[in-house]
């Protein structure tokens, strides 16, 4: 069995947290349950440092994921800065066996948010 390992993730800001654990941390255990990682999801108040434990090859997969997932959610938020009146994204979140964030199971299903 190989020896665990420990590294950090830092993401831009509490809200790319927020975004990556997903609404009561469904997101986040999905993650933690698929990888048989420890990551630690850092409190609003604290620098947005996630911190992953676990086997070397399933840390980097958890790093991988969540900054694909941030960078995911920065240009979610620089398109939305972009457009005026009504907006639209995908849904991504508690439904999505797949661990890819920000795409459904569902591509052609769709949130419409007003400003």
């Amino acid at each position: 069995q190989s020896a665990n390992t420990t590294d950090k993730v830092h993401v831009p800001s509490s809200e790319h947290v927020a975004e990556i654990v997903g609404r009561q941390g469904c997101k986040i255990k999905n993650l933690r349950f698929r990888t048989n990682t420890y990551i630690r999801t850092p409190p609003r108040d604290e620098e947005p440092v996630f911190v992953i434990t676990g086997r070397e090859a399933d840390v980097r997969e958890v790093r991988r994921e969540i900054e694909e997932a941030a960078h995911h959610f920065t240009q979610l938020r620089a398109n939305r800065k972009c457009r005026g009146g009504v907006q639209s994204k995908q849904i991504g979140g508690c439904l999505n066996n797949d661990g890819n964030y920000g795409r459904s199971n569902n591509p052609g299903a769709e949130i419409r948010e007003r400003k």
